[in-house]
């Protein structure tokens, strides 16, 4: 199955679990997205964690203007194939704390690339970039005291 069959079939899921209150109470928020269905946190990482982790259909989800496929595709992302070639198409898709946050967590903290990614992002100018890099600091087996310094 193509890319967009498969995130076709992605989208169907996460429509039957849309919730038009969270999406319209984002917005209002300023959570900016094209499309956000308002599902769950805890619901969509279960329909991405039922995907088959794979590392090009992740950055495929990642660039559509949709929250909850952007969201699913750093659950369905393979950690050990981040590189530091990527890390500014990754950092393009940080657009608020949500994503920024749910990164750290899924994503960046499991990946063998962090310490380039903190030592890249932390310096960044964009204040959700080092939000990014701290939780995921805060979350990675990597922190040791010889790597802080």
């Amino acid at each position: 199955m193509d890319f967009t069959s498969r995130m076709v079939a992605l989208l169907g899921e996460l429509r039957r679990e849309r919730n038009g209150a969270v999406a319209d109470a984002m917005r209002c928020y300023g959570a900016p997205y094209g499309l956000n269905y308002g599902v769950s946190l805890p619901t969509l990482r279960k329909l991405a964690r039922a995907e088959t982790p794979d590392h090009d259909f992740a950055r495929y989800l990642y660039l559509q203007e949709v929250r909850e496929l952007r969201l699913a595709a750093l659950h369905i992302a393979r950690p050990e194939s981040l590189t530091p070639d990527e890390f500014p198409a990754w950092a393009a898709g940080i657009v608020n704390s949500e994503v920024a946050e749910e990164a750290a967590f899924a994503f960046l903290s499991r990946s063998a690339a962090f310490p380039a990614l903190f030592d890249a992002w932390i310096a960044d100018p964009n204040p959700l970039l080092r939000y990014a890099a701290l939780h995921s600091a805060a979350r990675s087996d990597l922190l040791t005291a010889a790597w802080i310094a």
